[in-house]
């Protein structure tokens, strides 16, 4: 067996009016308390004192006195000569001391300390550690050790096994609500009789408990994976996981207690299957939870062992690698996601075939992957093929369809194509409704998208509309202070910015400001849309230097998060530029205009409807500088965007073609002035 590494730190199991009344003695002088331990690799040594002195026989005389000073006590009290025998043989160790007054305070039998001291000896000399094969035990371990024993020898069978499992799990704080489930509220009682005799101490809440750490680790040793106290807090690992349901909240709880203890638990396990699951279920428990890196860290263990007992059936692979793809993806890094999903993609594609219903989801995680990376056409086509299979599984108005219309409409709107976003949209919520009901939450989401949709084609009090049913459905369900009220709010600001009703909007900006602030905090990425929301409406209130702060707060958040080249820093720019441009500072407004334009050409091509407003832009810019060739040839460019997306009769159109033919006709009249100079 390696040998194992232990650290004595004797300060910890005292309790704190204990630790205090040591502290309070006179005598000043300092003692090392703490023994050395090998670590698997020869010759290294740790070292680790802990200021605390021994005890002396004035100090244990008090510290056991201060237990048995009741004088309705019907025991003998301690004698001197006991006392100091007691002291002596102890070695003066703090810890096993306050083990011993605490073994003789719970007797109640009338024992004494000679007859502890007979029991002491009796088992010291039977020097059981050796069988355990510790090696270089010195004598501060071996009277804590059977200091220990002693006291285990008291207690309950339950008592005892709590103790036991426990040991199995890690230095965190334990619950006692993971023990719940063998032995109900009794679990409370079981924990004072451990703390009665110093085994455990509690936290400052008493809902949870923590052991000496050489504690720990002897009784670590003590076990194996064939033992009844490691099977049972495997069965109870597994018990929770499968009877996990997010609605209980005390189910939620002692999931989410147990998520610390599993990889320290899983050191002592060799069944490749059952460690490997165990990894898999708390990685979907974490997964659940939002702990996303941790979740990453179990899956990948999960997948290491199934990959080394999967070689025949791969397919079993599939579940952790897709869980993998979503976490990488939660977490940012699409790229792993989409190689996770794809090496899915390829399993079921081989295993089943490539119209299996299994392929739906693969491919609508993918397309949310695609989206996610500005592969708009590639998403796209993701999402129609899950529909069609979807379709053909499920029949046409089933809810599975729901998130994958939803999908592709996110995608349509980015594209520009907001008329075929808004079908979809309209489509996932004629089924939501028709499975759901017509005042369930889950339409909330749907409602943003179409109130969103409608705001893009113009269509201000139809967006209004939505917006203000999600935010009825969200007040409902969470109250009028939860985060997820936020994003309505924002939808219903830029809606009444666009009516003209700013003071409105300022009003919906600054009261999602505030939940995000309380929820996030001042420096999150989620900030960043409202306070470029709050940038618009100073703007059009004529507050250009206080929009120009929101503006450039926006752009920092966007930067730090997205890099200087993402396609969320466009309408900030554009902000920017529009500020710059009302204060005089045309140059300035031009090079934000610019970097706009630069990003929106990258992410979507030139010929794009979505370059028309910066075009737009930069040709006033030009105009205010007197450069009418230039600005010309922006606007030409913008009636081109707009005839090709909207037609001819559109208001946008007709007001671009008004202003070309007024910059036409004045760059005519220049030309005919310059004519007749000559």
């Amino acid at each position: 067996m390696m040998m194992c590494r232990m650290l004595t730190y004797s300060i910890k199991n005292l309790f704190n009016n204990e630790i205090k009344s040591i502290w309070s003695q006179k005598d000043t002088k300092v003692h090392v308390l703490v023994t050395t331990r090998y670590q698997n690799k020869t010759g290294w040594k740790y070292h680790i004192p802990i200021g605390l002195k021994l005890f002396d026989e004035a100090n244990t005389t008090a510290y056991i006195k201060s237990f048995f000073k009741d004088d309705y006590n019907p025991f003998p009290k301690p004698d001197s000569e006991e006392i100091k025998a007691l002291n002596d043989l102890l070695g003066g160790l703090p810890l096993a001391i306050a083990q011993a007054t605490h073994y003789l305070n719970n007797k109640q039998d009338g024992t004494r300390i000679s007859d502890y001291i007979n029991d002491y000896r009796a088992h010291y000399n039977q020097e059981s550690w050796l069988q355990y094969s510790i090696e270089d035990l010195d004598d501060y371990d071996k009277t804590i050790w059977t200091t220990w024993e002693l006291s285990r020898r008291q207690i309950t069978k339950d008592s005892d096994l709590l103790l036991t499992m426990s040991s199995l799990l890690s230095n965190e704080p334990i619950s006692k609500t993971l023990f719940e489930p063998i032995w109900g509220d009794r679990v409370h009682i079981l924990a004072k009789e451990l703390l009665d005799y110093s085994l455990i101490q509690l936290s400052d809440d008493f809902k949870s408990f923590n052991m000496h750490v050489l504690l720990r680790k002897v009784l670590q040793l003590k076990e194996g994976e064939n033992s009844s106290a490691f099977k049972k807090v495997c069965g109870l690992v597994e018990d929770t996981i499968y009877n996990f349901d997010e609605r209980k909240s005390e189910t939620y709880d002692r999931v989410k207690h147990w998520i610390p203890h599993i990889a320290c638990l899983l050191e002592h396990v060799d069944n490749k299957g059952l460690k490997s699951r165990i990894f898999y279920n708390y990685g979907y428990n974490a997964h659940f939870f939002g702990d996303y890196n941790l979740a990453k860290s179990y899956y990948t263990q999960a997948l290491t062992l199934k990959t080394k007992y999967c070689s025949e059936h791969y397919i079993q692979l599939a579940a952790t690698l897709n869980n993998l793809g979503i976490v990488e993806r939660n977490l940012g890094d699409y790229e792993a996601a989409k190689s996770y999903l794809n090496q899915v993609l390829a399993l079921q594609t081989d295993y089943y075939s490539s119209d299996y219903t299994q392929l739906s989801a693969t491919l609508n995680n993918l397309g949310i992957v695609a989206h996610e990376l500005g592969e708009c056409d590639l998403a796209r086509s993701y999402y129609r093929t899950t529909l069609a299979l979807q379709i053909k599984d499920y029949g046409e108005y089933h809810i599975q369809l729901v998130n994958t219309l939803v999908g592709l409409g996110n995608v349509e709107s980015d594209l520009g194509q907001y008329r075929t976003a808004k079908d979809c949209y309209v489509q996932a919520l004629f089924r939501a409704v028709r499975h759901y009901g017509k005042h369930h939450i889950q339409l909330a989401a749907i409602l943003i998208n179409l109130g969103n949709v409608e705001r893009d084609l113009d269509k201000y009090e139809s967006a209004k509309r939505y917006y203000r049913k999600a935010l009825a459905l969200k007040v409902k369900h969470y109250g009028v202070h939860h985060i997820e009220l936020a994003n309505t709010l924002l939808g219903l600001g830029d809606v009444e910015s666009n009516l003209g009703q700013h003071k409105l909007a300022k009003v919906y900006y600054r009261e999602a400001l505030a939940l995000q602030v309380k929820h996030y905090s001042c420096h999150h990425i989620e900030l960043a849309n409202t306070l470029l929301g709050l940038g618009d409406v100073e703007s059009n209130l004529g507050q250009y230097k206080s929009a120009k702060v929101y503006y450039r707060e926006a752009l920092a958040l966007k930067i730090g998060y997205y890099g200087k080249h993402h396609i969320q820093l466009v309408d900030t720019l554009i902000g920017l530029g529009s500020v710059e441009g009302a204060l005089g500072e045309y140059e300035s407004a031009k090079v934000y205009y610019r970097e706009a334009l630069a990003l929106q050409t990258e992410h979507y091509g030139k010929n794009h409807v979505q370059l028309a407003t910066t075009l737009n832009n930069l040709g006033i810019v030009e105009l205010r500088l007197g450069k009418y060739e230039s600005a010309k040839d922006y606007y030409e460019k913008v009636l081109m965007l707009y005839k090709d997306f909207y037609g001819e009769e559109h208001s946008k159109t007709k007001i671009t073609r008004k202003t070309f033919n007024v910059i036409n006709k004045h760059l005519d009249k220049q030309r005919r002035n310059t004519c007749s100079l000559m």
